[in-house]
């Protein structure tokens, strides 16, 4: 529980939603990002940067990344010192390190290539030379092959093609790292400086580009910013781009939070991935070993593939089958055995009631109720670990607190379910055929969005995004049914079944 000591946790008593229950709560996240101070806004990015750790080394070049940097060490170092104000070597390989995990000749299936991922559009504005020459590429038909006349003088006309002629790359100084390095150092050094000698915007540029983070930071600074009033905006208003990214909800400063949301893919947290990827070379340098241990942690343990989201480096297939539930009858037994500590091993226990009360809503009839299946049998699938309940009610607290009076009681059509159940679910539901079934060990629920309203799942998701960054759950859109799995990360197993207890403790 070792990121406990990192944020403050604080006492909430008489929450009037629980009458007069209470539980610790984590002071910084969700609503209380309207009222950050100096040294819960540093926790928050720091465990921000800690969760990038995941995304970055989960993808099998990661293991060998910091090698490659590392023999292009010496163009970082003689890049970062032919520009003024000279950029730290680290800058350059961290950001080598997140772009191409430091492959001289790698592709975006978009366009941009080499160390530093430049589109063609960058390497024209820092001088890079692509040289292009008219080829062949390829052939088209013009008319398919036919078969004319009858008995014997029938014959096949055989099609007619015609070339296909297009634009080659026969020189491309984007795959030249000695090149492509100096270019990187040139950039980062114009914008560090336009930024008012601040390269964490200058960092945010580099991916989202100059109109993106200038539009971010008009939002902030509450009127129009442009390149050359920027430095004195981020001055005058005190900004860096963690005020920037944490301060701000769906309700609080909402320009800045849309603008954020406009960012592409990873965009908002390039800044810390970047940092993190600095921290991980810094360690390869010191300790190559050391490394290579952290890069096994994020490995998927179930098979070869990359993991689709963290939770696939919580469990390893000999947990998931010590603990699943084989069958009805062992929920059932497992529900039933709940009636003394509520930490035992397996032991499940029921949602609380009234489910309104704890701003709850599990879907109990209309389309893709829990148990759907065993109609018969519902109540007894409406449970699941407490630590998974607890993760369940701290999660609709957040969403209450964030919203106020637009609060919608937060529903949910699966928790616990047996292998046997699964199994049963696998012919229609393709998320089921999955080797990490973590409803069969009481790790997870469901969150249904069809049908719900714009608010209810913008506030949702804020609020999943902001407790994944503290690293307390993992969730995965599953799109096909359009809902939300979620996961409550083993190290605040503890920490959830407490927020159970005490929240449910008056009944």
């Amino acid at each position: 529980m070792k990121k406990l000591l990192i944020l403050a946790i604080v006492m909430l008593a008489g929450i009037v939603a629980l009458h007069a229950s209470s539980f610790d709560r984590i002071v910084g996240v969700g609503k209380d990002r309207e009222k950050l101070t100096p040294q819960l806004l540093e926790a928050r990015m720091r465990l921000l940067q800690d969760a990038q750790e995941f995304w970055l080394l989960r993808h099998p070049k990661a293991e060998g990344a910091p090698a490659r940097c590392m023999k292009y060490w010496p163009l970082f170092e003689s890049g970062s010192t032919s520009v003024t104000p000279r950029i730290d070597p680290f800058l350059l390989a961290s950001v080598a390190f997140v772009e191409s995990y430091c492959e001289a000749d790698a592709q975006s299936p978009t366009g941009p290539r080499g160390l530093g991922q430049f589109s063609r559009a960058s390497a024209k504005e820092e001088g890079l030379v692509i040289k292009t020459e008219r080829r062949q590429i390829g052939t088209r038909v013009t008319r398919k092959a036919r078969w004319v006349g009858t008995g014997k003088n029938r014959r096949l006309i055989p099609a007619v093609t015609k070339p296909v002629y297009g634009d080659v790359v026969v020189y491309d100084e984007r795959l030249m790292p000695e090149k492509i390095i100096p270019a990187m150092a040139r950039r980062f050094s114009r914008t560090i400086r336009l930024f008012g000698n601040r390269g964490d915007f200058a960092v945010q540029e580099y991916h989202d580009g100059m109109g993106r983070v200038l539009r971010v930071l008009s939002a902030a600074a509450g009127g129009s910013v442009n390149s050359s009033t920027a430095a004195a905006a981020i001055k005058r208003h005190g900004l860096s781009y963690a005020s920037v990214y944490f301060g701000n909800t769906p309700y609080y400063r909402t320009g800045v939070y849309s603008a954020l949301q406009r960012l592409p893919d990873f965009g908002k947290t390039y800044y810390p991935r970047v940092i993190k990827a600095w921290e991980l070379l810094a360690n390869f340098r010191k300790d190559p070993s050391s490394y290579a241990k952290r890069f096994a942690l994020h490995r998927n343990r179930f098979d070869d593939r990359v993991a689709p989201s963290r939770m696939w480096t919580f469990f390893t297939p000999e947990q998931v089958e010590q603990l699943k539930f084989e069958d009805l009858a062992a929920i059932q037994e497992a529900t039933r055995q709940a009636t003394g500590s509520v930490t035992a091993e397996r032991r499940l226990v029921p949602l609380p009631v009234p489910y309104a009360q704890y701003g709850l809503s599990p879907r109990l009839a209309g389309k893709s109720p829990i148990a759907e299946r065993d109609p018969k049998n519902r109540q007894a699938y409406v449970a699941s670990e407490p630590a998974t309940v607890g993760l369940l009610i701290y999660i609709a607290n957040e969403a209450r607190l964030l919203a106020g009076r637009n609060f919608q009681a937060i529903e949910v059509n699966s928790l616990v379910r047996s292998e046997e159940y699964q199994g049963r679910l696998q012919g229609s539901n393709p998320n089921a055929r999955t080797a990490l079934p973590t409803h069969t060990i009481g790790k997870a629920f469901d969150l249904p969005l069809k049908g719900k309203s714009s608010a209810y799942r913008r506030d949702l998701l804020f609020i999943l995004s902001d407790l994944e960054s503290v690293g307390m759950l993992a969730f995965i859109p599953e799109g096909s049914q359009d809902t939300i799995h979620v996961v409550v990360h083993p190290e605040w197993e503890q920490f959830f079944t407490v927020v159970y207890q005490k929240a449910t403790a008056s009944r």
